[in-house]
């Protein structure tokens, strides 16, 4: 069988995979590369609570999100992944197991057992709840789908490709390969600038926009702080890459996405 590799920085190559998905069906395999360095948003505080241990979960959950969308239509559970609220602290815990409640009613037994996707999600959810940190944290605009991933990373040493890969064959029914991490190595993106700004979070780095002092340079740091070299690339990252038939460069944030991705 023919391979595509999307390498998709770290934005959610949506259209190039539904094109792809319309033009060659299930006639080529699919897989997507990325770098899971967001740090922004719900993402950013997912990490947060595990103490910078684990990547971020947005883009991994994105492209597994879409590929079950492809094969399954935008079913409840799609919705359910997509889901993102604001709630006080104090209620999350209430309002994620009521959406976990709600999606048991709703689904039915034909693309997976109820039980085990719901068993799946209720673990991830439980051992977020468990981390101190999620109990001081703000619930604005989050993505109920990240700290799924987040806890099912916890319960697996911090590891978010362990829970890309269970997530996709206990919940969304896609294959575990589908979505490949270029490290599962957590670190920590900054930049320094033509006249020595030091940019440490991706989100000033996104949002970086003087003509006058432009980017120059990108690092990594540890959890710590501390400047680390930049992570190896995951075997199955060179496997996926030496394989494929046909490469695709999707777009995505220049200094945050396309760059560490190269």
């Amino acid at each position: 069988m023919k391979k595509i590799l999307v390498i998709a920085g770290g934005s959610e190559p949506t259209n190039i995979l539904k094109g792809l998905h319309h033009t060659v069906g299930d006639n080529v395999k699919v897989q997507v590369l990325v770098n899971a360095l967001d740090n922004g948003l719900s993402t950013g505080q997912c990490r947060q609570v595990y103490g910078g241990k684990l990547l971020g979960p947005s883009d991994v959950r994105k492209n597994a999100v879409t590929r079950h969308i492809q094969r399954h239509g935008d079913t409840a559970l799609a919705k359910f992944m997509n889901h993102r609220f604001t709630v006080s602290t104090d209620l999350a815990p209430f309002h994620v197991n009521d959406c976990i409640d709600d999606l048991e009613n709703r689904l039915g037994i034909g693309m997976h057992s109820q039980s085990k996707v719901i068993e799946t999600l209720r673990a991830g959810a439980d051992a977020w709840f468990k981390q101190p940190l999620t109990k001081s944290i703000e619930y604005h605009d989050f993505s109920i789908s990240n700290l799924i991933y987040a806890g099912i990373a916890g319960l697996n040493g911090n590891s978010l490709y362990a829970a890309s890969k269970i997530i996709a064959r206990d919940v969304l029914d896609i294959e575990e390969d589908f979505v490949i991490l270029n490290s599962d190595e957590s670190v920590f993106i900054n930049a320094v600038t033509k006249k020595g700004t030091h940019l440490t979070d991706e989100v000033d780095i996104d949002e970086w926009d003087n003509a006058g002092d432009p980017i120059v340079e990108l690092y990594f740091t540890s959890p710590d702080s501390k400047s680390v070299p930049p992570p190896a690339l995951h075997p199955d990252a060179v496997s996926a890459i030496k394989d494929a038939d046909l490469v695709v460069f999707s777009s995505g944030t220049q200094w945050t996405s396309l760059i560490p991705t190269y």
